[in-house]
């Protein structure tokens, strides 16, 4: 942890996360999984679970058709706010700034929370360089090396 920063807060505004259009193909290909995982269920006998996996299928029918929102997100010296949600500094453990524009994708900052229902924040990051938020953060937060979770890697990779 540095010396207090020159700068008092860094404000973006930016989508939550990068929003794909879903073909027509992919409702068919997660109606059709849906379904068979349901009759198949039904067929063992456990009808709650097939009923669920229904409820599953059109909720992420649903979510997958929005369009995120536009947030507004801040670094300030009382802690992390997005939208209207201020995450402060003493629920936060760690931040690492991931850049990734040499992969042709948004950078992300991942901030690990000490909470257990929100253990990690992923934050996308634009028109901001990577540099100033680490800067920045280097006054409050402990940097350390993450990753994205698996199961948010295999939730972008199918289009969510």
């Amino acid at each position: 942890m540095n010396d207090e920063p020159q700068v008092k807060s860094i404000t973006w505004e930016t989508y939550e996360h990068e929003h794909r259009e879903k073909s027509k193909d992919w409702y068919w290909s997660l109606g059709i999984l849906i379904v068979t995982a349901s009759v198949l269920s039904i067929i063992f006998g456990n009808y709650l679970f097939g009923i669920l996996l229904i409820v599953i299928g059109v909720s992420l029918a649903v979510v997958g058709s929005k369009h995120p929102k536009l947030t507004i997100f801040e670094l300030n010296k009382m802690g992390i706010r997005i939208g209207n949600k201020l995450f402060p500094y003493a629920t936060l453990e760690a931040f690492w700034v991931q850049d990734n524009e040499e992969h042709d994708r948004p950078s992300q900052l991942l901030i690990k929370s000490r909470k257990t229902m929100v253990p990690l924040l992923i934050i996308p990051i634009d028109g901001i360089e990577t540099h100033e938020i680490r800067d920045f953060l280097l006054y409050n937060l402990l940097e350390k090396e993450m990753e994205e979770s698996l199961s948010q890697i295999i939730l972008e990779n199918l289009g969510f």
